[in-house]
């Protein structure tokens, strides 16, 4: 018995990767639109007296909306049919990529898009890691896995398209966030699954998948929180 409930996690967990992936390319076609379509661009950033590439309004409102929607995520979403999580986690890694596409442009001079392309190819690949060897994905190992799946991708990536320093230092910071969260995630994607209803495969992976990206905002806040604490005591 014990058996085949780790075999319906496990499968539920190769799906979860899957819209993992989904997700990060989502998140990878907004950022290269936003960042490579002259129009978006200059929706989204504008040039100061110095000449120099800096926020707009509308560029500072998408940085800030996957933390108002991190907020506005009804708290019933457990209730939700697949179709309402589904919009939901569409929305939101749309949200995400627009939030990067801004950071990476203005603050770090980068492209954000490759990095989450390369992570979308590191979930699809765990994805079809765990759907073959059907290992524990949850555990430490299969995190590292993930990781080397990412920089196997990465590496590639660099030896095809030559990058500058920064760009590639991008590509694997996104990796290791990316990574760092799912490892994060790792107890509440068990809690979804063992409180959800065993046969909606789909539903709580999408669930489970939605949560590692909320978390992303959560964490960011997190850290906000540390620093104005450390601010405080000094």
């Amino acid at each position: 018995m014990k058996s085949l409930a780790k075999k319906l996690e496990n499968r539920i967990i190769v799906r979860l990767f899957a819209f993992m992936g989904i997700g990060a390319g989502i998140s990878a076609v907004t950022a290269y639109i936003l960042t490579r379509v002259p129009e978006y661009r200059d929706f989204l950033c504008v040039l100061n007296v110095e000449n120099e590439l800096m926020l707009s309004v509308s560029g500072w409102i998408f940085l800030f909306l996957p933390l108002v929607m991190f907020l506005a995520i009804p708290k019933n979403i457990s209730t939700l049919s697949f179709p309402a999580v589904a919009l939901i986690f569409v929305l939101f890694c749309s949200l995400i990529g627009a939030s990067l596409s801004g950071v990476a442009l203005v603050f770090i001079k980068a492209d954000i898009a490759r990095g989450l392309i390369i992570s979308a190819g590191m979930y699809f690949g765990m994805s079809l890691t765990g759907a073959i060897f059907r290992k524990d994905m949850i555990s430490w190992h299969c995190i590292l896995l993930t990781a080397l799946w990412g920089i196997i991708l990465g590496a590639c990536s660099c030896l095809l398209f030559p990058l500058g320093v920064v760009d590639i230092a991008v590509v694997f910071v996104t990796i290791v966030v990316y990574c760092a969260v799912t490892a994060y995630s790792g107890e509440e994607m068990l809690q979804i699954i063992a409180a959800s209803d065993q046969t909606k495969l789909n539903q709580m992976a999408i669930r489970g998948a939605l949560a590692v990206y909320l978390n992303f905002v959560g964490l960011a806040v997190k850290m906000l929180r540390f620093w104005q604490s450390k601010g405080k005591c000094m």
